[in-house]
This record gives structure tokens, sequence and C-alpha cells, in this order.
């Protein structure tokens, strides 16, 4: 059975690109394209596709933001956030928007189908970016509700975390 996506991207070549690399696997089929969060949002309703690759800055309406909607109206849909930037803040809000993963644009076509393919299986992966975030700060990012109790400001310096990771823990 085929794992139905949805591609929503405001850049044309990037999102006509990655179609064209997920249509040569012949377990992915693209179901749809959008190019701002409100087509995203509106053809996620109406395809139901298993997932959307969702870019995160869009206009009309932000990646971000069609995958709140979407996690909202509890359509059945996973949402992986995509990007060209790997930093904390779109990290973090993607996932508390409710998306499973996050990729970042510069990933190998090779790493696009092994991430969906788990994904779809069940398997919390992402691009290697949240690989190298510590088990605390990830949980926190995720708004787990059994992550560790608050760190000291010792403990969270021998964790060697940004300014804005100790921030956000």
């Amino acid at each position: 059975m085929s794992i139905r996506l949805l591609i929503a991207d405001d850049q044309r070549l990037f999102r006509q690109s990655l179609h064209i690399v997920l249509e040569h696997e012949s377990d992915l089929k693209v179901v749809g394209e959008a190019s701002d969060g409100q087509e995203a949002y509106e053809q996620a309703k109406a395809l139901r596709p298993d997932m959307v690759l969702m870019d995160v800055e869009m206009p009309k309406l932000d990646g971000i933001g069609a995958t709140r909607l979407l996690v909202k109206e509890r359509v059945d849909i996973k949402v992986l956030m995509l990007s060209a930037y790997a930093d904390d803040e779109r990290v973090l809000h993607g996932i508390q928007a409710g998306a499973v993963g996050y990729i970042v644009k510069d990933a190998t076509p090779e790493e696009f189908v092994k991430i969906i393919r788990a994904t779809q299986a069940g398997v919390e992966i992402t691009s290697p970016y949240l690989a190298n975030l510590h088990p605390v700060v990830l949980a926190r990012l995720r708004g787990s509700q059994t992550a560790a109790p608050a760190l000291s400001a010792a403990k969270l310096s021998e964790l060697n975390l940004t300014q804005r990771e100790q921030e956000i823990v």
C-alpha cells in the first residue's frame, strides 16, 4: 500500500523537484501540492493524505498555523515540517503545533524517503539536527508530561546548551 503525500511549499522548484524524487519510489504517491498554508490545510482536509510535507514559512497561512488547524480539527494526518533552517525556534514551534517530525531541506533525497517511511511506520525520526539535542531538551520541546523536572543552572551548563535552549528548558 502506498503512502499518500501532500507537498506544501511556496517554492515551486523545490516542491516540484521533491514531487519528482518521491514519485520514483514505488511505495510513495504524491496526491497533491500546495503553494501556501491555507491551500495545504484545505487540500489536506479534502484529499486525506497519510502525510503532509509542510514548509514552515509560506504565505497566507504559515505551515505551523496550518498544522495547528489540522491537529485542532483532529484530522488524522501526520505532518512533517520542512524548513531551510534548523534553528531551535522553528523546531520548537513545529513540534508544539503537532508535527511528528522536522526535515531540513538540505537533506538528501534518500534521507527524505527514509524519514517519510519511518514516520509512517510510527518511528519518530527527524533530520540529524534533532538527534544532537539532549533528551531532556527534546522532551521539553515536545511538551512531554514525562520530561525530567526543571534543571539547576549547574546541570544546564553541563549540557552545553545554547542560551535559547536554556530558556526553553
